[in-house]
């Protein structure tokens, strides 16, 4: 099996990887910024009290 083959075999799932791997680390870099953005509010409305 000649490796041009193989390669064509392989990079459309390394394709798929990479885009589903930039999905979840965006997804989970968004968050923990509303997480962050959410201790934030709480903590400058428990000062206010």
């Amino acid at each position: 099996m000649p490796w041009g083959d193989i390669a064509v075999g392989l990079i459309p799932s390394a394709a798929v990887l990479a885009i589903f791997w930039f999905v979840i680390r965006a997804v989970i870099r968004a968050d923990r910024r509303e997480r962050d953005a959410m201790a934030k509010l709480e903590r400058e409305e428990s000062q206010d009290k």
